[in-house]
């Protein structure tokens, strides 16, 4: 089973549309992406779980293609996500 992000502390992006952190190709917001995960409590936690899992989106102010360099860089292999629907059935 997956260990989905429990975070020890409310992260900054609570209640923001997540479509801002989950978009195709280019990241219009990006500054302000980057002011809220800079400000954020919980932004070690969050770029730790973004680094041993494949998420996808903006974590931890992070693009995927920076979290892809920082892994071949320490020679991470990031585990996969499994969607909770899979889960739930049984």
């Amino acid at each position: 089973m997956n260990d989905y992000p429990k975070w020890e502390g409310r992260p900054a992006c609570e209640g923001i549309d997540t479509e801002f952190f989950f978009t195709e190709g280019s990241y219009d917001n990006l500054p302000m992406l980057k002011r809220i995960c800079n400000n954020c409590p919980v932004i070690q936690q969050c770029f730790d779980y973004s680094i041993k899992y494949a998420v996808s989106g903006y974590w931890a102010a992070t693009t995927e293609n920076q979290r892809e360099s920082y892994r071949k860089l320490h020679n991470i292999k990031p585990k996969p996500i499994v969607p909770l629907s899979v889960y739930e059935i049984g």
